[in-house]
């Protein structure tokens, strides 16, 4: 028999954030104990209880129709605690990982929500559970099908269960509230009649209508005296009580039906510190079986006349060929034969990743220039760093979810899912940023992706062996200056020799088992109080890092051609940047010359050069348009160095006095105030006391005025409609912002500030790689692009062009879009990628 799980989430999360003694947090300083509380009782409810399907509930607002019956309807209730508010996101976000459907319905509570898909399921042959320890669902067991798991007492209760903890069957549990009253929810009830009486005179009677028809037999007086005076009020208790069961659901059972965790759970869980609860998940238990609404497959020559008159198409490959489908069912064909029959309607119809599927097409032998419309991406430009696996997207926007494997499966989901995904680019405004920044990069990143560059394994090899040597002499000079070896490698050994063999202070503890913290924001510091072995340990862990996150791994990640085709992902960072993967090139170390080595391993190709081109400080003209502040306008317009400039202001000197520590304390600050760094962190970076570093702070503010009179209005902005956009119209969601925590707070104030700028900056690399893409096209020239990492285009060119490729890419990156500053990029051309960038 199926069996559904129905969870007061409310209920749930109150109950662990009390529970829960220890006081845990994220790394970013976020309370978590209510989270894990929740989901260690939800994972063992999930193993003990073996649901086939499970949805959670939360109330979504105060104002209710109880509300408008009863103005005081629980207005003695408590807000809830800041940092149990924190958590409530954290955990919807949890199970909409784990393949747990919300319920999360407007106007009615999470009672009501429970109740009428209960009551519904249990009509359809369901066995039913309801997971809470709230006395008013204890209403909804008069049902046989359906039973209250009590997660106080972890006991499952029947009809005769409710009766034993509650004091009388089901049946009658609205009827004894309704004199009782209920002080949580400041539901009345009549006064002068208790708990014990309630029951005893339920017990009697059997509801309060029988009550009232017998109220001469009420005893003792008092009882009956209070009944009389309070009718109306009893009346109204009971109408409170009892719980809707007609809340309308935007979804069917089967859409309930467990799902396994999504890829990102795991890293979830890892960023709050939970990874031990990923062991404790046990397998999800198939299913009864269900009758989805699939499509139906059909001859390509029948469905033919279909696809030319529907309005909306759906696409994907399948073993080869491509399967089209549109509301009357699907077919599949060779790829060349689908596209000359559908011609430029393909570019309208929708797919789950569009630049695996023009890479398909190409192996099938079929380029095509541009993409058809993208599910992934148009959900990824909605809720930038969201999940937007398939799965997730049809439980965000309630469409029936059939099983995805199938062929048939994704295409009806995709055909559920487009209009929805149309309706909501056009209503958050995000249309031009999906059109025009998204979609025509797809053919640009897959074609980056097949040609790859040209690795120096050789090279790489002799750089390890150096590297290698660099390790064994630090490590030498730890145990000397450690007195004693241990293994460097291990946080419990390296926490005794720093604080029990030297004596260091202890800065931080973990949040999880309270030891001494080692990591590397602890080791900055103590080397910056002047310990030695703390800087020695950094260098070793950097050029430990180093060997074999590059140099022993990226011959491993060759190609049969010799090259690396690492992979762009252009559906997962929040701020709109591409990252990479397999390998990620993204964080080669540039600050060290060792780091810097590196990207001498990236060569040409015989008989070519790469191009490098690099946009100039790119975020700092970015601020500088957003800011208008006349200063900065004004030191980018002359050309100067921005960061001698604006030292000169902040320390009111002349440029030509500016020493090299104003100019490096004058960059900090700069960059810092993109990120959001306040006085600790610059104290920290500059190695000063934080009343210096907000000294100069308080100064940069002083002269660039501007500045932070824009940084204040975009966290306005935040604060009012709870995003913020880029120069192109990107939208970034931002909680936090009105929290009590500051932690939380001011996590939410740095993502914020961030977001405008880095996100413009990402917009503006986004259309250079386009226009050069189509321009090197255009013009025929003997160049492709290879990467794009941070603000740096890397291509390879013939020699003979490589100076006229340079030439191009340069216009184009600064003809890119029209700023209050100019644009700057910095070209160079070279057989390596650092000779190139020089």
């Amino acid at each position: 028999m199926a069996k559904l799980l129905l969870v007061d989430g409310h209920s749930n999360l109150y109950r662990a954030f009390f529970a829960l003694k220890t006081r845990l947090s994220a790394p970013d300083g976020t309370p978590t104990g209510a989270v894990y509380g929740f989901l260690r009782m939800f994972h063992k409810m999930l193993r003990e209880l073996a649901p086939t399907h499970v949805a959670v509930a939360f109330d979504v607002s105060r104002e209710t129709f109880r509300t408008r019956m009863l103005e005081s309807y629980k207005g003695t209730r408590q807000p809830m605690p800041e940092d149990l508010r924190v958590q409530v996101p954290l955990v919807q976000k949890a199970l909409e990982l784990l393949g747990v459907t919300l319920l999360l319905t407007p106007d009615v509570e999470a009672d009501d929500m429970i109740a009428s898909l209960a009551e519904k399921a249990a009509a359809e042959g369901f066995e039913v559970v309801i997971a809470t320890v709230d006395k008013d669902l204890m209403q909804l067991v008069r049902d046989p099908h359906i039973k209250l798991w009590h997660t106080r007492l972890e006991r499952l209760l029947d009809e005769q269960g409710v009766a034993e903890v509650f004091g009388v069957p089901p049946g009658q549990v609205v009827e004894v509230l309704a004199l009782e009253g209920d002080a949580s929810d400041n539901i009345p009830g009549c006064p002068g009649v208790g708990e014990k009486t309630a029951r005893e005179l339920i017990r009697r009677f059997g509801s309060v209508a029988a009550l009232y028809q017998h109220l001469s037999e009420v005893t003792p007086p008092k009882a009956q005296k209070a009944l009389a005076e309070n009718r109306e009020l009893v009346e109204l208790s009971r109408t409170l009580v009892e719980l809707k069961r007609d809340v309308a659901l935007p979804f069917a059972l089967e859409q309930l039906a467990r799902r396994p965790p999504l890829p990102e759970l795991a890293e979830f869980y890892r960023s709050l510190g939970f990874a031990s609860l990923l062991s404790e998940l046990g397998p999800a238990p198939s299913p009864p079986p269900v009758s989805p609404a699939e499509l139906p497959a059909l001859p390509w020559g029948e469905l033919l006349p279909s696809l030319e008159k529907a309005d909306l198409l759906a696409c994907r490959l399948v073993d080869g060929q491509l399967a089209i489908a549109c509301a009357q069912g699907f077919a599949s064909a060779s790829a060349e034969k689908a596209l000359a029959a559908l011609g430029p309607r393909f570019f309208a119809a929708w797919c789950y990743d569009a630049k695996a599927l023009l890479s398909g097409l190409r192996d099938a032998g079929v380029a095509v220039e541009r993409s058809c419309q993208d599910a992934m991406l148009a959900a990824y430009v909605l809720a930038p760093g969201e999940t937007v696996e398939l799965s997730a997207l049809c439980t965000r926007y309630r469409v029936p979810a059939p099983p995805l494997a199938t062929p048939e499966g994704e295409l009806s989901a995709l055909l559920a899912l487009a209009p929805k995904l149309r309706q909501a680019l056009e209503a958050e405004g995000v249309v031009e940023v999906y059109e025009k920044l998204e979609l025509p990069l797809i053919p640009v990143l897959e074609d980056m992706e097949r040609v790859g560059v040209k690795l120096d394994v050789r090279f790489l090899a002799e750089l390890s062996t150096k590297v290698a040597a660099l390790l064994e002499a630090r490590e030498r000079e730890i145990f000397a200056e450690a007195g004693g070896s241990f293994n460097i490698n291990s946080p419990k050994q390296l926490a005794e020799v720093l604080f029990s063999w030297k004596g260091m202070p202890v800065l931080r503890r973990t949040s999880k088992t309270r030891a001494p913290s080692t990591d590397a924001d602890v080791l900055q510091e103590l080397a910056l109080q002047g310990f030695r072995l703390p800087a020695l340990i950094l260098e070793y862990r950097e050029l430990s890092k180093l060997k074999s996150t590059y140099l022993d791994a990226l011959p491993k990640q060759l190609g049969p051609d010799g090259r690396i085709h690492t992979r762009f992902n252009q559906a997962v960072t929040a701020t709109g940047r591409l990252s990479s993967s397999d390998p990620n090139l993204q964080n080669i170390p540039i600050r060290s010359e060792l780091g810097r080595e590196v990207r001498r391993a990236f060569v040409a190709d015989a008989g070519k050069l790469l191009v490098v081109a690099d946009y100039s400080q790119i975020e700092l003209r970015v601020l500088a348009h957003l800011s208008r502040d006349p200063a900065l306008v004004s030191a980018f317009e002359r050309g100067e160095d921005i960061h001698a400039a604006t030292a000169a202001l902040v320390f009111g000197v002349a440029s030509e006095l500016v020493t090299p520590d104003m100019r490096r304390a004058a960059k900090t600050i700069n960059f810092g105030l993109i990120y959001g760094m306040g006085a600790y962190a610059l104290s920290r970076e500059l190695g000063v006391s934080q009343r210096e570093a907000q000294a100069f702070i308080d100064a940069y503010f002083a002269r660039l005025p501007r500045v932070r009179e824009y940084l204040e209005g975009v966290k306005e902005e935040a604060r009012r409609t709870g995003k913020v956009r880029t120069l192109f119209g990107r939208v970034r969601h931002i909680a936090g912002l009105d929290s009590e925590n500051a932690n939380v707070r001011g996590n939410a104030e740095r993502m914020a500030i961030n977001a405008p700028v880095q996100g413009t900056a990402a917009d503006l690399m986004k259309l250079a790689m386009i226009r050069t893409y189509e321009s090197l096209k255009a013009q025929g020239f003997p160049a492709r692009l290879l990467l794009q990492v941070h603000d740096e285009l890397v291509l390879e060119a013939q020699a003979e062009a490589a100076q006229d490729v340079a030439s191009l890419v340069k216009a184009t990156m600064e003809g890119v879009a029209s700023l209050a500053v100019p644009l700057k990029a910095d070209v160079g051309v070279g057989p390596s990628w650092a000779e190139a960038k020089g």
